[in-house]
């Protein structure tokens, strides 16, 4: 089960969004810290005891437990033995554990990683991503687990390394958007805290699909008690409720999932934690049928996709200014290889070594290519032969290509793989201008007894060569064309007016 079905099923089932972080009280570390100083042995029992309380009062109240490293590792190997135990013996099997380490060191990453998912059997990290995708890597290996990266705090100090001048962008918007490229959006969360719903809201904006780890969501009220349930006064609950409100417009995905709201460090200082975290908890889920409407009434937490309120909207706008972002689209005086210069040049070969965005291309391929009747699938090399091994892959059907150049020696085959003539081949090419490759890599296909009747593509850039192929006998199916592109990247403020014009006088050429 991966952590994103665990935390979903745990949310189901506990109707909960909260995620309670298992870390003492900083007094009650200083207390410790001086006991072992002085040789009491008094600490880990006490923390200890602490730990399988808390457990087993909230159990039934969170979707998921945080548990930072720092704390155990105040008191040494003795510390590691209490956090190994809470992990793997004190937590209920059935809970996401999200272990806290905010791990910066990417030359021992991997180490790291083997160590939280195997021996501690966690479910996800934290990392502070600085150190850029080689950092992240080794923790994605397991497709089972997940990373979140820490994009943003409300530690004052930090501002001004999170916040440049008025005219950039923010830093944790760019931060944000650069760690959505190293993994399925399943795997790859964020980490902030933010009492402010804007902050959230951007950050949602730039990660619409990634599971969010969020602190913050009830210091916005302004409360000054440590007291979240019925004995607030009618003007601080209305206040508090209100931000929940923004806060999960602001924070929750399209399918109504995403967002874990941390239990804030005050409710377990109170004399009554459980009471105080079932308050949370209702006061969280009120809010939320607030926001969500009567559907909330048949699936409380995880819901399915809202209808979209933006029709003008293109169903692939997200992937569009993605692949921009990447730098697949580029402007200037291009070759093509047709031998036409154009002001503009798409390259994606960039995308094979970016998961997250190389699985939606593959997605958007695939929904065009499973209607058709077909044997086998044919990549043109050589850009699309990544595309269509995936998409082999992903419709578990088989897969063969014609060679670029025939080789001189061996089989000298002209065609790659197992097939029979007589069966029919869908082609998969990645871009559409004169149509001259596909029609090539076709020939090569007929000339060994193989039909085709159809072309996949992922770009068309309507220069004609659609009509060239149906004079043929071909059908070309594109998942986007130039001009739904250009006019993407203008709605979404990519691009200025020479480019969009340059991109539609292809287009319309």
């Amino acid at each position: 089960m991966t952590f994103i079905d665990k935390l979903h099923r745990a949310a189901q089932s506990r109707g909960s969004l909260l995620c309670l972080s298992l870390d003492p009280s900083s007094n009650f570390l200083e207390a410790a810290v001086a006991d072992i100083a002085a040789g009491v042995d008094r600490p880990l029992t006490a923390l200890g005891d602490w730990l399988r309380t808390m457990v087993a009062q909230t159990a039934d109240l969170v979707c998921a437990y945080k548990v930072a490293i720092d704390p155990y590792l105040l008191f040494g190997a003795a510390g590691l033995a209490l956090l190994e135990d809470l992990l793997r013996h004190t937590i209920p099997a059935e809970l996401p554990v999200i272990l806290d380490a905010k791990h910066a060191d990417w030359i021992n990453s991997g180490l790291f990683a083997r160590t939280a998912f195997d021996r501690w059997q966690v479910d996800a990290v934290t990392i502070v991503p600085f150190s850029g995708q080689d950092h992240a890597a080794p923790f994605l290996l397991q497709a089972d687990r997940a990373l979140f990266a820490l994009c943003y705090t409300e530690n004052p100090s930090a501002r001004v390394l999170q916040d440049p001048a008025p005219e950039a962008e923010p830093r944790y918007l760019s931060l944000a958007r650069e760690v959505q490229t190293w993994g399925i959006p399943s795997q790859m969360g964020l980490e902030l805290e933010a009492a402010d719903p804007e902050i959230l809201r951007r950050l949602r904006a730039v990660a619409p699909e990634a599971p969010i780890l969020l602190r913050g969501a009830w210091s916005g009220a302004g409360l000054a008690t440590v007291d979240y349930g019925q004995d607030l006064d009618a003007a601080t609950g209305d206040r508090l409720d209100a931000n929940l409100r923004q806060t999960l417009q602001a924070g929750l995905a399209a399918d109504g999932d995403g967002l874990i709201v941390l239990v804030p460090r005050a409710a377990l200082s109170h004399p009554e934690p459980r009471r105080q975290i079932m308050q949370l908890r209702d006061r969280l889920t009120q809010a939320q049928t607030a926001v969500c409407g009567p559907i909330a009434e048949a699936c409380p937490l995880w819901l399915p996709a809202p209808a979209s309120t933006n029709t003008s909207a293109h169903p692939h706008a997200e992937l569009i200014v993605q692949l921009f972002d990447l730098g697949c689209i580029l402007f200037g005086d291009y070759v093509q290889a047709s031998g036409a210069t154009f002001p503009y040049y798409v390259d994606l070969r960039q995308i094979i070594s970016n998961p997250q965005v190389f699985h939606k291309i593959l997605l958007a391929y695939a929904d065009r290519v499973a209607p058709l009747t077909f044997d086998r699938l044919a990549g043109i090399p050589y850009g699309s032969l990544p595309t269509a091994t995936g998409l082999a892959l992903h419709l578990n059907r088989p897969m063969i290509f014609p060679r670029k150049e025939v080789k001189a020696h061996g089989t000298q085959r002209v065609v790659e793989g197992n097939f029979t003539p007589g069966e029919t081949a869908v082609v998969v090419d990645d871009i559409l201008i004169s149509g001259k490759s596909a029609i090539e890599g076709i020939g090569k296909l007929e000339s060994v007894g193989l039909r085709v009747t159809d072309l996949v593509v992922f770009i068309d850039h309507n220069t004609g060569a659609k009509e060239r192929l149906a004079a043929k006998g071909y059908r070309s199916h594109a998942v986007l064309t130039l001009g739904e592109i250009a006019d993407t990247l203008f709605a979404a403020n990519k691009i200025a007016e020479p480019q969009y014009t340059a991109l539609k006088a292809i287009d319309h050429a």
